[in-house]
């Protein structure tokens, strides 16, 4: 055996050693780039992250397409069942990020972590109790109201059919109409509905037990964000920005809420409207129903005025519901707000219909968040997929620049 050949299994033991990324089947700069953190140098889209770089290339378009149909269907089936469960822990979620700022605001004033996690506690605690008491009273009120304005219900339902019948128009479709004028019938869908609210009672005993639950854990929550951004910085940057949104969303919600409440209890007082304060109560709670919530607070009072005030106070009150919703959230709260939620007025509505039919009327209510939630992990998190926010933003300019944030 020569010199050459007892050196080869020397350089072939060194070729193993030695093999190139290619052979061992990781990406090349997965393999000789160093451990890169987050820095102005090198920001979240330009460190590599995930076993793969799109599509995996065995699996033919359709295929993947199919199974990610499949995926989305058993999700969503899968949301549906368990809605009793992950529809109010969402919301729990949301309110903790709501009210972290004050969190903040006390650690800030040198408070000890615990007192001041107890007492951001106490400020969502407190402020529940009295929304549920509002809605409870609100609900109350207009069942105990009820009676006394069904029969100028009748007559007015009377006097329209007379006027179609004047006028042509055949009024026999409206007869069964009348079954419902009666006040039993009418006391029975006002209580169903308090039933419904009563119903909720497992719901708010999820979400409430949930927000304890968050609540114990935010005050590590910082220290928790950091650890996982050097592994996962795109991730836990699109969990920043959905927290810094939905924050906002909350909280303008309600500043905006109020003034819309007080707003139309004017207008209620200034054209003696009845019911003033369960009316106010309604538009508060249907300003967190994105795009069709001011519908709902509309309806009924303008209906009330119409059969106590006649059609002409009716109109104005109408006109004025109109005026108020278009300068405060058409307006003001746009300007407050910026692009929190990052979806526009399509997507806002399309959200509320599907949130709505999976979660049911919490759904309607947790729409945008839970929307921004997804497009925070599946398309901000993913530079590949942010293109889809031009399609989805209220500013197509600012939308990658907020999917970073």
């Amino acid at each position: 055996m020569t010199g050459d050949e007892q050196e080869e299994p020397g350089v072939r033991r060194e070729e193993q050693v030695g093999e190139t990324p290619a052979a061992t089947g990781q990406r090349p700069e997965a393999a000789s780039a160093p451990a890169q953190q987050v820095t102005q140098d090198h920001p979240p889209e330009a460190i590599a992250q995930g076993p793969f770089r799109g599509q995996p290339h065995w699996l033919p378009r359709l295929t993947v397409i199919l199974m990610a149909m499949a995926g989305v269907a058993g999700t969503l089936w899968t949301f549906q069942q368990l809605s009793w469960l992950i529809a109010p822990a969402f919301f729990g979620a949301n309110l903790v990020i709501a009210v972290y700022p004050v969190y903040t605001f006390l650690r800030h004033r040198h408070l000890p972590s615990w007192l001041a996690g107890l007492l951001m506690a106490l400020v969502l605690i407190a402020a529940m109790v009295v929304l549920a008491l509002s809605m409870v009273w609100a609900v109350s009120t207009l069942i105990d109201a009820i009676p006394g304005y069904v029969p100028r219900f009748v007559v007015l339902y009377n006097d329209l059919r007379t006027f179609l019948v004047e006028h042509g128009v055949d009024a026999d479709p409206m007869s069964s109409v009348s079954n419902y004028f009666d006040p039993a019938h009418i006391i029975s869908v006002v209580t169903g509905l308090l039933g419904s609210i009563s119903g909720t009672v497992g719901a708010a005993t999820v979400a409430f037990s949930t927000m304890l639950m968050v609540l114990i854990d935010s005050t590590g929550w910082s220290e928790r964000m950091k650890l996982a951004t050097g592994s996962h910085p795109r991730i836990t940057h699109a969990m920043n920005g959905f927290a810094h949104g939905t924050r906002r969303y909350w909280l303008a919600s309600t500043l905006f809420g109020l003034i819309m409440a007080a707003l139309n209890g004017i207008a209620l007082r200034a054209f003696d409207v009845p019911l003033m304060g369960v009316w106010m109560i309604l538009t508060f709670i249907t300003t967190y129903v994105p795009t069709v919530g001011f519908f709902f607070a509309m309806v009924p009072p303008v209906l009330l005025a119409l059969l106590v005030n006649g059609w002409q106070n009716a109109l104005w009150l109408m006109i004025v519901y109109f005026i108020t919703t278009w300068v405060v959230q058409g307006y003001f709260q746009p300007k407050v707000t910026g692009n929190a939620v990052g979806v526009n007025i399509t997507v806002s509505f399309l959200s509320l219909l599907f949130w709505a039919w999976v979660f049911g009327p919490l759904g309607a209510i947790i729409a945008l968040p839970a929307t921004q939630f997804v497009k925070s992990l599946v398309i901000d998190a993913d530079p590949k997929s942010r293109w889809v926010n031009a399609f989805f933003a209220t500013d197509p300019d600012l939308s990658d620049a907020d999917s970073q944030t």
